[in-house]
């Protein structure tokens, strides 16, 4: 099957960014259209508190069609992996439902004749006897456990020869015992996991192993992320930058044909292409859709300086469940026995579908690994367009913003953009927009990196 431009063109930044960084990018790698970037301070201040812009932004589900892009869709992941987990119930096999029924009457009867047997060694149990061990329930095979785990301590009891027949039965109740003991606690268990994991989502804090985002504030918890020392490192370095080419050829019928470092991709709708400016002192908007379309050529360069990994994952839920929040392995039940007659946890109720959530291309899905820059520079030449009025609408360093489609925006929501140059030939006009704030004067909890891609994550 032949691949849409929106593959050609991310499979052309993913092999940059490998070239860039020197090792290869997941395959799982999408360009990620993310006008609101990165805050790439990840804690901040003396008290080092986590920036929650960052962890809002790691903990967005993000959906992908399928077509080499992502999207961010604002919803939180975490906030869906608790409302999955309230439609979450520990099912039994009518397989393993039977054999508990079988494992229960054998019990019943394995109880009998142990008591039986005991009596008969030992004589009759009387309620005082019981009362007196202080058995739990108080009944007389309760009373028979105690007594031989007070009277013939060890595993097993060391029981005297003349018990042979008392020891047999006891050995098969016993067996019998920690089989049901353990059958029922795989439901106990599993469901007092995933009522932890959705306390620990609903109500962050200290002891769940929550992150402080200020002096009561508390988010669920993220591990793996590289330090601020590493991503300021990053964002700065030279050799750590790339340059993505677009040239954009008219092909008549409102239409541009589109070439992306030397690569020829298909025909894409010219309304897909945008230049807004606006004049800061009157507010005046105005479009280079006439001038971009009358244009004989544009070329487009998109440098982004100072790439960086930033790696993020859930933590898991402890062993002890006191701490955490997520699980792979309640994800694993859910994806693969929701629906099934096997024992385990699954989805129940209609709110969700285990075919709908899980799997590549489903609604259960993060950025698990995002790749950052420093805000891009975009350089443009103009070739055949008015160059009179195109010079005169960039006079004054406008306000402003560039769509590409579904592959990247700059300007707008995120980082605010301007003409900082323009110059003219005979042939071509260039224009530089770049960023129009310089970072330092943004407080470190709000400074923001632009987001090129990630590799996203599919749990199932």
């Amino acid at each position: 099957m032949s691949k849409t431009n929106n593959q050609k063109i991310a499979d052309a930044i993913r092999q940059q960014i490998s070239s860039v960084l020197g090792a290869e990018i997941d395959p799982g790698f999408v360009v990620i259209r993310a006008p609101s970037g990165f805050a790439y301070n990840l804690q901040y201040g003396t008290s080092a508190y986590w920036n929650p812009h960052t962890l809002a932004t790691v903990d967005q589900l993000c959906k992908c069609p399928g077509d080499g892009t992502g999207e961010l869709t604002g919803g939180s992941f975490s906030g869906i992996f608790a409302d999955i987990l309230a439609s979450t119930d520990y099912v039994t096999s009518t397989a393993d439902a039977a054999a508990a029924k079988r494992r229960l009457t054998k019990f019943t009867t394995a109880s009998t004749n142990l008591v039986t047997q005991f009596e008969a060694d030992f004589g009759q149990i009387t309620p005082a006897e019981i009362q007196a061990m202080g058995s739990v329930p108080p009944t007389k095979v309760q009373y028979i456990a105690d007594y031989i785990a007070k009277t013939f301590p060890g595993t097993p009891p060391a029981f005297p020869p003349s018990m042979a027949a008392f020891a047999s039965l006891y050995a098969s109740w016993s067996n019998l015992s920690e089989e049901i003991a353990r059958t029922s606690a795989l439901k106990t268990d599993a469901l007092a996991e995933i009522s932890a994991a959705a306390t620990h989502i609903r109500h962050p804090d200290a002891a769940s192993g929550a992150l402080q985002t200020t002096v009561s504030s508390w988010a669920v918890a993220y591990q793996g992320f590289p330090d601020n020392a590493t991503i300021g490192a990053d964002l700065v370095s030279a050799s750590r930058s790339m340059t993505v080419s677009v040239t954009l050829e008219n092909a008549g019928h409102n239409t541009l044909k589109l070439t992306l470092d030397h690569q020829s991709l298909s025909a894409i709708p010219m309304a897909d292409l945008k230049i807004t400016l606006t004049q800061e002192t009157t507010k005046k908007t105005a479009t280079l859709d006439q001038l971009w379309a009358t244009a004989s050529k544009v070329e487009m360069d998109i440098t982004y300086a100072g790439l960086s990994l930033v790696e993020a994952r859930p933590q898991e839920i402890s062993t002890g469940i006191g701490r955490g929040w997520y699980s792979a392995s309640v994800v694993h039940q859910l994806a693969t026995k929701s629906g099934q007659d096997v024992s385990g946890l699954q989805l129940s109720g209609s709110t969700y579908s285990a075919s709908d959530l899980f799997g590549p291309g489903k609604r259960f899905a993060r950025v698990r690994t995002f790749v950052i820059s420093q805000d891009p520079t975009i350089t443009l030449r103009f070739y055949g367009t008015d160059q009179t009025q195109l010079l005169q609408q960039l006079s004054g360093h406008p306000a402003a913003r560039i769509e590409l489609g579904q592959i990247a925006s700059f300007g707008g929501a995120g980082a605010d953009y301007a003409v900082r140059s323009s110059d003219h030939t005979t042939d071509v006009v260039t224009v530089v927009i770049a960023p129009a704030t310089s970072p330092v004067t943004v407080p470190p909890v709000d400074r923001k990196a632009h987001i090129i891609g990630g590799v996203v994550d599919f749990p199932a």
